[in-house]
């Protein structure tokens, strides 16, 4: 793998994260501050609102490592190991259940996927729904 390939496929995460743990710390920084200025209620409620914001861009940059990590190992699979059976890859058994084990995982991945944001999307209709008792 050469210079080039190398920064081309880097791990999107180191970056993110780096970049989240900064303006999560940046913001942390100025809440305390000003914490002589905030009654303490808010304080707290400010501080749990900054925790729930970081867990869920964390959760966003893990799974786009998740993808990371499972595209790096597929990749891994085709080159490492079947090299030298690239020009007969429509005969090669081998990675033809090594695409189809993929297939099966990623697809299994995108359904889990799916579910949470249909599971999501029903918890969030309960509480778009306008109330009926006031007219227009």
């Amino acid at each position: 793998m050469d210079e080039e390939e190398k920064t081309s496929e880097s791990d999107p995460m180191s970056a993110a994260l780096d970049e989240l743990n900064e303006e999560f710390y940046r913001l942390s920084g100025r809440l305390y501050e000003n914490i002589e200025l905030l009654p303490d209620s808010l304080y707290k409620q400010i501080k749990e609102n900054l925790t729930q914001w970081y867990k869920s861009e964390y959760s966003l940059i893990e799974d786009a490592h998740d993808i990371y990590v499972r595209q790096r190992r597929f990749r891994q699979r085709l080159r490492g190991a079947y090299a030298p059976w690239k020009f007969l890859w429509f005969k090669n058994r081998a990675a033809k259940e090594d695409i189809a084990d993929f297939r099966l995982e990623f697809g299994q991945w995108l359904e889990e996927r799916e579910k949470r944001r249909r599971e999501a999307a029903e918890s969030d209709d309960g509480e778009d729904e306008p109330d009926s008792s006031v007219s227009p």
